[in-house]
């Protein structure tokens, strides 16, 4: 017992290095070819997907994988305990443009301290695009979505799905 503990504790200390994030860990899907198959062709949607966040702390980096240019907003929505209702607790804008390294490769963006957002466990990852959508998919578990452009704070009932896993991730850091 002694000896998994000293191992364990290891194996999360060289992670931590590694990574460079705090041991709350991350949440939402890496690509694969599973889910870099499809890019959708919707423009102005607002989706939450079903990755959860399963610690309290701040999002410290995003983790995606693009295939078009453009400008999108990932998001941390909390559920309000109203069938479908989301209240849009923060966002990160990222943008991607012609020539930068973030296309069609897994990207991890590191989000500045004064701009990191605040989350609970069991709150949702979500994000936006004004335009044609950026983030590949693969079929698998529900995604939620709404033709929506929401502000921080607003709460909306997202009542369309489809079955689709999309290439996006959020690394968490603990709460002080």
């Amino acid at each position: 017992m002694a000896r998994c503990l000293f191992y364990c504790c290891i194996i999360v200390i060289l992670v931590d290095e590694i990574t460079g994030q705090g041991n709350c860990g991350s949440w939402g899907i890496s690509s694969s070819s599973a889910v870099t198959t499809y890019l959708g062709s919707e423009t102005g949607r607002a989706y939450i997907s079903t990755y959860q966040v399963f610690c309290t702390g701040t999002v410290s980096a995003w983790g995606f994988y693009a295939r078009a240019y453009g400008t999108i907003y990932l998001q941390i929505w909390r559920y309000n305990g109203t069938t479908s209702y989301y209240t849009l607790i923060g966002q990160n804008q990222i943008t991607i443009t012609a020539g930068t390294s973030y296309q069609e490769q897994d990207t991890i963006i590191p989000v500045p301290p004064d701009m990191r957002i605040s989350a609970k466990s069991s709150d949702y990852i979500g994000w936006m695009t004004s335009d044609s959508e950026m983030i590949t998919f693969g079929t698998g578990s529900n995604v939620y979505y709404i033709s929506a452009s929401p502000a921080i704070g607003s709460t909306l009932s997202f009542t369309s799905s489809a079955s689709r896993m999309y290439a996006v991730k959020a690394y968490m850091d603990n709460s002080e």
